[in-house]
């Protein structure tokens, strides 16, 4: 059954849970985050109710695990096209309104 949905990363709380989920879906792997609602409303970020799951579809699972390792050993490489803050900027005017003048 290949629609099943499994943990493939659990996180030190959600704010590491959601950086892994927009990791695996700008490569194209449908991700959610899961955590127990008691560590959600107390902002938990240790221990099992600070606990967030990661899951993806089983199908998915053994690319989003590769994804998940080049996180870990450091190695993703950003794309050749990536427009970086600072390459090739255009001058944009501080004060729009005309406010400090």
């Amino acid at each position: 059954m290949k629609n099943r949905v499994v943990t493939v990363y659990t996180a030190q709380g959600k704010l590491e849970a959601e950086m892994v989920r927009v990791l695996l879906e700008a490569e194209q792997i449908p991700a959610m985050v899961v955590q127990e609602s008691v560590g959600l409303t107390f902002g938990l970020t240790v221990g099992p109710m600070g606990e967030a799951d990661v899951k993806v579809l089983e199908v998915d699972y053994q690319k989003a695990l590769e994804v998940i390792r080049k996180m870990e050993a450091g190695q993703l490489v950003l794309p050749d096209d990536l427009d970086l803050p600072g390459e090739g900027e255009e001058e944009v005017d501080s004060d729009p309104h005309g406010d400090l003048a």
